[in-house]
């Protein structure tokens, strides 16, 4: 068993010293993507947009790549809106000479976005980096849709208090990993993952910046 740890909040560019510092800490970062009105793939972990003065702005999907790229978005891990947000495309060719890896969340729960899954598949092989990241969504079309768009991609399920077997349908459906989002990881869901040869992502329960990853050696 291997363990590799993702950090999230170094999704903006340029980065600093620390910032390097802490991505090379840990294995690589996280990245939350939605949709804009252009149809281009931008960091940004919450599907509404406010700026630093705290106004809502509305929804990502409703502005175009100038408009975003012109105000200071806040969000947890940048308060001040500082650096300025950054396109997948972006943080891929920032990426690419360095030896970390990526997990790419599409946070689509409110707004479907047509075609979102296959665009960043895209841009990841265009990149080349299909070997360093993984993706992940609460939505199952997302998953699937990552699998229809690339058969070898490492697709994760997130999921909380599910109706189904999550390891059930990870197996059935060729997924690389599960997620659960809230209560402790069991003993048992950590053998099944085990036994069915399947990455489990976790937070860290004291630093929700961290994602860790378990990785069962036939994985690799």
């Amino acid at each position: 068993m291997n363990k590799l740890q993702l950090i999230r909040g170094l999704d903006r560019l340029p980065w600093t010293d620390e910032q390097y510092e802490l991505a090379r800490q840990t294995g690589g970062i996280v990245v939350e993507i939605q949709q804009d009105a252009e149809g281009v793939l931008f960091a940004l972990p919450k599907e509404k947009i406010f700026t630093e003065s705290a106004i809502g702005r509305g929804y990502v999907k409703d502005y175009t790549v100038a408009q975003m790229k012109a105000w200071q978005i806040t969000d947890d891990a940048h308060p001040d809106g500082t650096p300025p947000i950054c396109s997948l495309e972006e943080l891929l060719a920032f990426l690419a000479p360095e030896n970390l890896k990526l997990l790419i969340i599409f946070r689509n729960q409110l707004i479907g976005y047509v075609g979102m899954e296959e665009k960043a598949v895209a841009l990841v092989h265009r990149y080349g980096l299909q070997d360093r990241v993984y993706y992940a969504a609460e939505s199952y079309v997302s998953v699937t849709d990552v699998l229809a768009a690339d058969a070898q991609a490492r697709a994760v399920l997130i999921y909380d208090q599910p109706l189904l077997d999550p390891v059930s349908f990870a197996v059935k459906n060729h997924l690389y990993g599960l997620m659960p989002l809230s209560g402790q990881i069991t003993e048992t869901i950590r053998q099944r993952c085990r036994q069915n040869h399947l990455v489990l992502f976790f937070e860290q329960s004291d630093h929700h910046r961290i994602i860790t990853a378990e990785i069962p050696a036939e994985t690799e």
